[in-house]
């Protein structure tokens, strides 16, 4: 065996030398150095960087925050920034209203057919004999032929017919149909050529025209009226409000009118109107009058206000301050006030007098229904009544509306004294059924007893609808 620390090196299998290890220099081996220390410092720098990053960043979204208060509480919330906005999307409403207008093309119009039926109904003792009256009428005419017309009336009462008959008036000639009562059709000669219903015939291009005229001179009195609204008499308060038994986060904004305000309101607008010579065309053709003299009618109006009249107006706007759309609105002065709110598809108008009484206006654009009841104030009594108008159908070319009216107790306001109702339904372009013009006979080629019963018939028809006016 070697001796110790001494280390054999073999070259080609044989022993040629040995090696003493212990006089030998040492070789320098690179041994992997651990990156556990590395990694512990970088750690310790990233989590140095970040303390100092993180206070900047906070303070970058506390500002950002604060910017977005800021901005939203002085200049989104600013009275008058909310009250534009309240006006232009008013206004937007009005267009809104006005394109939904039903404007048929005159020149695909050529007939029109009304059906009207209208029901009495009371348990009023003065009432009494109209109770359970009903009557239906058809109107056709056709804007091609004024010849090709009709109007028929079927009046009923609980225990008879009152009147039922049909006229069509063609070349001068009158032709009656009393149905039931008589078995032939009678024609008279007539001053009338025909039944002139020309003036309801719809012109489209003129209502677009007359539409866009209103919507230009409403547009020019919003934006005069935001022009000359003084912002000192604007007041804001950003608060809770119980709005349909819930809490709500509003902004209020209030706006006093007095004399001087409201005088440089009403100059302001006049001033607007008199700059603009096509707003003054418009003001001329609604007057119906001419440009000078709507000029005159205005410069007398500047100076028409008086200070001794007037009444104070206080206006105050109830914003949603998260989606900044108007809750309600409310103009009030000593004697009168104005209640305007909405909620979705529902508006709510209340107009209420001292000297003249309340009026509630509920429009629901979903159901396409208005709602009026009305307690007006007439020598110390108390006089009211509902009215609903429902629209059921709304086309091009057909409409179907129905309409409610009833009359309450004025000394028992929760009394029903009568009810009247109605459906109304109109059609566009279908062909009119008129009175047999072809078989009519001439009053006069009727025998003597024929022309007799004729004009019995005719008569009694008469009398008997008379006894109930």
């Amino acid at each position: 065996m070697p001796e110790s620390g001494v280390t054999p090196e073999v070259v080609q299998g044989n022993i040629s030398k040995t090696t003493n290890v212990t006089e030998q220099e040492p070789t320098h081996v690179e041994t992997p150095v651990s990156n556990t220390n590395q990694v512990h410092n970088n750690d310790n720098t990233f989590i140095e960087k970040e303390r100092k990053v993180w206070p900047f960043v906070v303070l970058g979204l506390l500002l950002i925050i604060g910017g977005f208060f800021a901005y939203y509480y002085f200049i989104m919330t600013k009275p008058i920034n909310v009250i534009t906005k309240v006006f232009n999307n008013a206004y937007k409403n009005v267009e809104k209203g006005a394109d939904g207008i039903t404007t048929l093309d005159s020149s695909s119009l050529k007939t029109m057919n009304l059906d009207t039926t209208i029901a009495f109904t009371s348990d009023a003792e003065e009432y009494k004999e109209m109770s359970g009256i009903k009557a239906t009428i058809k109107v056709g005419y056709d804007f091609n032929d004024s010849n090709n017309n009709i109007i028929d009336v079927d009046i009923k009462s609980k225990d008879s017919d009152l009147l039922n008959g049909a006229v069509t008036i063609a070349d001068k000639k009158t032709y009656i149909d009393l149905k039931d009562k008589f078995s032939k059709v009678v024609y008279m000669e007539s001053d009338e050529s025909s039944i002139n219903m020309d003036s309801l015939k719809i012109d489209s291009d003129k209502i677009n025209s007359k539409k866009e005229e209103v919507l230009y001179l409403v547009n020019l009195v919003k934006n005069s009226v935001l022009d000359n609204i003084t912002q000192e008499k604007l007041a804001k308060k950003i608060m809770l409000k119980d709005i349909d038994n819930k809490k709500v986060p509003v902004v209020e904004i209030t706006y006093k009118i007095d004399y001087l305000e409201y005088k440089k309101l009403h100059n302001g607008v006049i001033n607007a109107i008199l700059a603009d010579s096509k707003a003054l065309e418009i003001v001329a053709y609604l007057d119906g009058s001419k440009t000078d003299e709507v000029k005159s009618k205005l410069e007398k109006e500047k100076d028409n206000l008086s200070e001794v009249d007037y009444k104070t107006i206080d206006v105050v706007l109830d914003i949603d301050a998260i989606t900044n759309k108007l809750i309600c609105l409310n103009i009030k002065d000593d004697e009168s006030e104005i209640n305007y709110k909405e909620k979705g598809a529902e508006t709510n108008i209340q107009i209420k007098s001292v000297k003249d009484g309340t009026v509630d206006i509920i429009i629901d654009e979903k159901e396409k229904k208005v709602f009026v009841d009305a307690n007006l104030i007439q020598e110390k009594e108390v006089m009211r009544f509902t009215l609903t108008i429902k629209v059921n159908e709304d086309t091009k070319t057909s409409a179907k509306y129905s309409v409610s009216f009833v009359m309450f107790d004025p000394k028992e306001t929760s009394k029903e004294v009568f009810n009247l109702t109605g459906d109304m339904g109109i059609k566009l372009n279908e062909s009119i059924k008129t009175v047999d013009v072809e078989n009519a006979v001439n009053i006069q080629d009727l025998s003597k007893e024929e022309q007799q019963e004729f004009l019995e018939a005719l008569n009694s028809s008469t009398a008997l609808l008379n006894s109930f006016n």
